[in-house]
C-alpha cells in the first residue's frame, strides 16, 4: 500500500503526514461532488495590521507558499453518494 493509499498515513508507525486542503477534500468526498463556495474570495486588511511582518507581506508569501487566495476553502459535496440514499 502507498503513502498516498493510505490516506498520508504511515502504515508502520501510523505518523500522520500533512496534505493540502484540495488533497484533504479528495480523500473524504465522492469524486467530483465537490462544489466550491466563493472562490474569487479575496482577503483584506482592514485593520492595516502591523506585526514583525506587515500583514500584506505575509498573505503574500503565504498565497505564493500555497497557491491559494487564503487560508479557508468552503463548499459543499457529497460523501457515500447523493443525500436520499440511506448510508450503508
Amino acid at each position: 500500500m502507498t503513502l498516498g493509499e493510505n490516506l498520508h498515513v504511515c502504515p508502520k508507525c501510523e505518523y500522520h503526514f500533512t496534505i493540502d486542503a484540495s488533497a484533504r477534500l479528495n480523500a473524504f468526498l465522492d469524486p467530483d461532488t465537490f462544489e466550491e463556495f466563493d472562490a474569487d474570495l479575496q482577503p483584506a486588511d482592514v485593520l492595516n495590521f502591523q506585526g514583525p511582518k506587515a500583514y500584506a507581506q505575509s498573505l503574500e508569501k503565504y498565497q505564493k507558499l500555497t497557491g491559494m487566495p487564503d487560508a479557508v476553502i468552503s463548499g459543499t459535496g457529497q460523501v457515500r453518494g447523493p443525500p436520499d440514499r440511506p448510508s450503508p
